[in-house]
């Protein structure tokens, strides 16, 4: 992955910056049922997406991530989802048009692998740094 995307920069695809998540701050009820469900609570940060015009998304991205007093940088490209999927029934479902799929690394981490959904009012995904089993794993729903 690292080597795909290294070689996409080197032939001068521009990864446009991309800022839809900003960290919301926790409510002591919030906090409460954090403590009450993680290991480490305080590697729990809820955040708030802006929802942003999925079509409107450049092919190649870094989405920025704030954790914590660090911002984490997602060098991305588009992978589109071309499938359909035969279900026990006999109905065809094929994937939604207005989701938009990307994988590519965490910047200058070699041996990350990251996966994210644009999907309406969420962004799912999933960020794995290459240390061992720790992943981080990314769900932020859009408050209206």
């Amino acid at each position: 992955m690292y080597n795909g995307i290294q070689r996409a920069k080197n032939s001068g695809v521009k990864f446009e910056p991309v800022s839809v998540i900003t960290l919301a701050g926790k409510s002591a009820s919030q906090s409460k049922k954090i403590e009450d469900h993680f290991f480490n609570p305080q590697e729990v940060y809820l955040m708030h997406y802006s929802r942003t015009e999925t079509k409107k998304l450049n092919a190649s991205i870094t989405l920025i991530i704030p954790f914590g007093s660090r911002d984490m940088q997602l060098e991305l490209q588009e992978h589109i989802m071309d499938y359909r999927v035969t279900t026990s029934d006999g109905k065809k479902i094929s994937p939604n048009k207005n989701n938009r799929h990307y994988h590519g690394i965490v910047k200058d981490d070699p041996g990350s692998i990251v996966a994210i959904t644009f999907g309406g009012n969420e962004i799912s995904g999933l960020i794995d740094i290459g240390e061992g089993n720790l992943s981080e794993f990314l769900f932020v729903k859009q408050i209206l």
